[in-house]
């Protein structure tokens, strides 16, 4: 299946609703008034469970637990990790009729795909919006008893003047751009319609061995692909673009991810719900019932003759061991040498080559219009604070008349991963986005701007570097004995179709395990 990104913007580290900046219509409040006021209208997001993670995994601190005392069950399939591919697995395993427990260390099921609220507007804390809607999405639907919406077009904000729909003549022509960059523009829109009417995009779930063509796309950073179009203005683009859907810049992303995603950019319809991807996870973790299991930490994971084990730690300390005849991993596999010491050193080398990026969201609350429109903004003038908005609004049905959300989405390097960690720090550099965002868009009236969020994770892309695609991303996927794995870092490619797609994959090996 082609895939596309969700924009695995997966920002579940917050320090829920923060104060109103200084500049944003507030300069004589106080900061203890600010917080009080914002906590009356907060969407309630908690920081990101990650202290037993850091304890025990990061730390080994497991010599301080009482393993005598576990409490212990079986069944069919552990899955570990709620997000999008352990929600597609364990929908599609119950629906089969298989005994299922789905462990999440969050205290909700979504992984990325998570909303938050201002008022009765539904915004996006991570995931945003796909393409493929037929096939497992479909099915994923169905099961939800939801329908996608069609996502407007987006819109580029260029010396101080929206453009939407960049990539039709008439938008191109009317830039103000040199001429021979609006022929570079149109030809490389040319170029991606005729590799998509040809069939010759890159593909995922990728094969577990890529044809010559592919690999040296694979082996090319971006950067390089893009070089001789010669167009400062396209390769500022990509660049964002790159940086907000695969957490890095151009010359540390491969060719393959970028041709992948951004051919279905250009003439194909997107969809999301309301709030984004939160609008088909939600309903899929509620269908679930008791076999999800938040507040639960993985710690361990290990093989044995009939099926595997899953030892995790609940918020109390109290530890538990499901016995599954088969386990599926659907979280990042930065952690899994850890959790799993027994698999082999090259899977173990090939799961810590794997390189994740952290990133943030920053969302503008109030009660006029902030942007243009459109629903994802681009701004080469966000100076590398941020790439792009998501105007929330644009999907809410009906439209809401009691408030207007910007989300905005500012990836970071993984330098300032110790950022999100530090409410304050996180506090402070949520305020300098902000303001930065009122400074650039001309549509953003600073003192309408009532309140402002911040949402954050550090390892929430997983980034399709140069080489990830040609063994070492499959080295990492490879089953061991009775534990499968399932997530987006399967393709070292943070799409919402790569999760689901490699859930439902997971579950049939599942199965397959099942019925020996």
């Amino acid at each position: 299946m082609p895939s596309r990104r969700d924009v695995l913007r997966i920002l579940l580290l917050g320090s829920g609703a923060l104060y109103l900046a200084p500049g944003l219509g507030s300069c004589t409040q106080t900061k203890q008034q600010s917080v009080h006021r914002a906590s009356r209208h907060s969407p309630g997001v908690e920081h990101q469970r990650f202290e037993i993670a850091h304890r025990y995994i990061r730390d080994h601190q497991t010599n301080t637990l009482d393993w005598q005392a576990t409490r212990s069950s079986s069944i069919d399939v552990a899955i570990v990790g709620a997000g999008p591919a352990g929600l597609t697995a364990a929908a599609l395993l119950r629906t089969a009729g298989y005994d299922v427990a789905l462990i999440e260390n969050e205290p909700v099921g979504g992984g990325a795909a998570r909303a938050g609220t201002y008022n009765d507007v539904r915004y996006p804390l991570a995931a945003i919006y796909f393409v493929e809607r037929e096939g497992i999405v479909a099915d994923l639907c169905r099961l939800a008893g939801v329908t996608p919406i069609p996502v407007p077009e987006d819109s580029l904000i260029l010396d101080g003047a929206s453009f939407a729909n960049l990539w039709d003549d008439a938008t191109i022509t009317s830039l103000p751009i040199k001429p021979t960059e609006k022929t570079s523009l149109r030809c490389f829109r040319d170029d991606l319609l005729r590799l998509r009417q040809q069939e010759q995009v890159p593909e995922y779930p990728l094969p577990e061995e890529l044809p010559p063509h592919w690999r040296r796309l694979d082996a090319m950073d971006a950067a390089t692909y893009i070089a001789g179009y010669q167009s400062p203005l396209l390769r500022s683009l990509l660049d964002m673009y790159t940086r907000s859907s695969m957490g890095g810049m151009l010359e540390q992303v491969n060719a393959y991810a970028l041709l992948n995603f951004y051919a279905s950019e250009i003439g194909t319809q997107r969809y999301t719900f309301a709030g984004g991807l939160a609008g088909l996870a939600a309903p899929l973790a509620a269908m679930l019932g008791s076999a999800l299991h938040t507040g639960l930490t993985c710690i361990r994971i290990s093989d044995d003759r009939t099926g595997a084990n899953v030892w995790a730690i609940d918020r109390d300390g109290g530890l538990h061991r499901f016995h599954a005849r088969a386990v599926i991993v659907a979280t990042q596999k930065f952690m899994l040498p850890w959790i799993i010491p027994e698999l082999p050193a090259a899977q173990q080398a090939a799961m810590r080559s794997l390189q994740y990026a952290p990133f943030l969201t920053v969302h503008l609350c109030g009660k006029e219009t902030l942007l243009p429109p459109g629903f994802d903004v681009w701004v080469p003038g966000g100076d590398k604070l941020f790439t792009d908005i998501i105007n929330a609004n644009a999907t809410s049905a009906p439209p809401s008349n009691n408030g207007v959300v910007a989300s905005i989405y500012a990836p970071r390097t993984s330098a300032d991963r110790a950022i999100l960690q530090s409410e304050d720090v996180l506090a402070a550099f949520a305020r300098t986005i902000a303001e930065r965002a009122t400074h650039v868009l001309p549509t953003i009236n600073a003192d309408a701007v009532e309140e402002v969020h911040v949402f954050g994770w550090g390892h929430a892309l997983v980034v399709p570097t140069p080489g990830s695609h040609s063994g070492l991303a499959q080295a990492a996927r490879r089953p061991f004995g009775h534990i499968l794995f399932a997530n987006t870092d399967n393709d070292s490619s943070p799409a919402f179709e790569n999760a689901v797609s490699h859930g439902a994959r997971a579950a049939e090996s599942a199965i397959a395990l099942l019925k020996q």
